[in-house]
């Protein structure tokens, strides 16, 4: 029983090991990731204004009632933490 530990643990420290060699990805692989994140973040943020004009009537009339303003304290307390303004940041 004794001798299935050591060998599970000489196959888990082999494996741990090869995982420390990791080769550097071409150049050609990073410029690829590179262009793919960049699509993603403009995909990203031409939702997110697509999101904003569709919403911004609602949000102009939804302060009229009490649910709608303490929503509306909700939105602007959220936009002056710093988490928020960070995720913008990468976001652009």
């Amino acid at each position: 029983m004794n001798a299935k530990y050591a060998l599970a643990l000489i196959l888990a420290l082999q494996v741990s090991m090869s995982m420390c060699d990791i080769a550097t990805p071409s150049p050609e692989l990073v410029q690829k990731y590179d262009e793919m994140k960049s699509v993603f973040y403009q995909r990203l943020l031409t939702a997110y204004g697509k999101l904003q004009a569709v919403a911004a009537p609602y949000v102009e009339t939804i302060g009229d009632s009490e649910r709608g303003q303490k929503a509306k304290d909700f939105i602007e307390d959220l936009q002056t933490k710093p988490e928020f303004q960070a995720f913008v940041k990468v976001a652009r």
